[in-house]
């Protein structure tokens, strides 16, 4: 695979994505030469969460795209999803969106004595083109976001499963008009009480 395959088909998908609504969040080839797989995670422009119906709507988009690059010589597999809980971060603006989660940052040069670290994001500085995380030792680490090989928002588990657990909490609880006799209302729709 030529080393910039990755970088050309994210290219190619940046260029339109903006008039498709869609934020390209990642692309990532995997598997062997005769077998290629693209995997595209997308998500909305804006701050609400992206479903299964709108990866269904893009993927067409998508494929579109990348079969104009025409990646590798004959067939190849394409992965359309949405950035899932563990979302990648690569670019300043996505730090900057989610500032205040936790993210896993994995550096290619060493900053600052350090290659990793996990942390709070603080901030960014778009003139500096640096990120801050508050890391869970307590120092603040500053980095150039050229420096970055992986990062991903780093998922809390613990409020996911007590979000799920209230919300199925209120699934289970019964509806004002449930276990209402139809044949004890009156005319105008109101249950009688005798």
């Amino acid at each position: 695979m030529p080393k910039d395959m990755t970088s050309i088909i994210l290219d190619a998908l940046e260029a339109g994505a903006a008039q498709e609504g869609l934020d390209i969040v990642d692309v990532e080839v995997v598997g062997p030469a005769d077998h290629r797989t693209v995997r595209v995670r997308i998500d909305t422009l804006d701050d609400g969460d992206i479903d299964m119906q709108t990866v269904i709507d893009h993927t067409p988009w998508v494929s579109q795209v990348v079969e104009a690059v025409d990646p590798f010589p004959g067939a190849y597999e394409l992965e359309v999803s949405s950035p899932g809980i563990d979302r990648p971060l690569r670019r300043l603006g996505d730090f900057a969106r989610f500032a205040g989660s936790e993210a896993e940052v994995h550096l290619a040069p060493t900053v600052e004595g350090r290659r990793k670290g996990t942390g709070v994001i603080q901030g960014t500085d778009e003139a500096a083109g640096t990120v801050t995380l508050a890391l869970q030792d307590g120092e603040a680490w500053t980095f150039p976001i050229q420096a970055l090989a992986t990062a991903k928002i780093k998922p809390d588990y613990a409020a996911i499963f007590s979000a799920a657990k209230a919300a199925s909490a209120k699934a289970d609880e019964p509806r004002p008009d449930e276990g209402a006799d139809p044949d004890d209302a009156d005319a105008d729709g109101d249950a009688t009480v005798e």
